[in-house]
C-alpha cells in the first residue's frame, strides 16, 4: 500500500504530465492522465481542470477539422468525384454528425448509384 508521501509524489508527478500534454496538445493523452489521477484523487481540483480543458479543446479541434474538410467534401461532390467525397464525410461523420453532412452524404451515394446505372 503507498504512503500518503508516495500518493502526493504521484498525483503531483501526474498533474505535471498532464499539464505538459495539454499544452502540447495531445488531448486524449491529458485526458487519460488527469482520468489516472482522478481514480486516485477523485477531488482532486488540477486534473478535474485539466480534464475540463482537454474535453473543450478536444471537441474545438473537431469542429475545426469539419469546418475545413466539409467545404471540401462539397467541392468534390459538385465535381462529380462521389466515391472520395463519401470517403471525406465517413471519416468526418467519426467526429462530427450533423444533418448537412448525412444530407450529402447520401446525395453522393444516390449520385454514385445513379452512375453505376449508365
Amino acid at each position: 500500500m503507498a504512503t500518503n508521501k508516495e500518493l502526493k509524489e504521484f498525483i503531483d508527478h501526474g498533474i505535471e504530465i498532464a499539464e505538459k500534454l495539454l499544452n502540447e496538445n495531445k488531448y486524449v493523452d491529458a485526458l487519460k492522465a488527469s482520468k489516472e489521477i482522478l481514480e486516485v484523487d477523485p477531488n482532486n481540483r488540477n486534473a478535474k481542470k485539466i480534464l475540463e480543458k482537454s474535453l473543450e479543446a478536444a471537441e474545438k479541434e473537431k469542429q475545426e477539422i469539419f469546418k475545413r474538410n466539409f467545404p471540401t467534401m462539397k467541392d468534390l461532390y459538385k465535381k462529380g468525384d462521389y466515391i472520395t467525397a463519401i470517403e471525406i464525410g465517413k471519416k468526418l461523420k467519426q467526429i462530427s454528425i450533423s444533418s448537412k453532412l448525412i444530407r450529402l452524404i447520401s446525395k453522393c451515394e444516390k449520385r454514385l448509384h445513379e452512375n453505376e446505372l449508365k
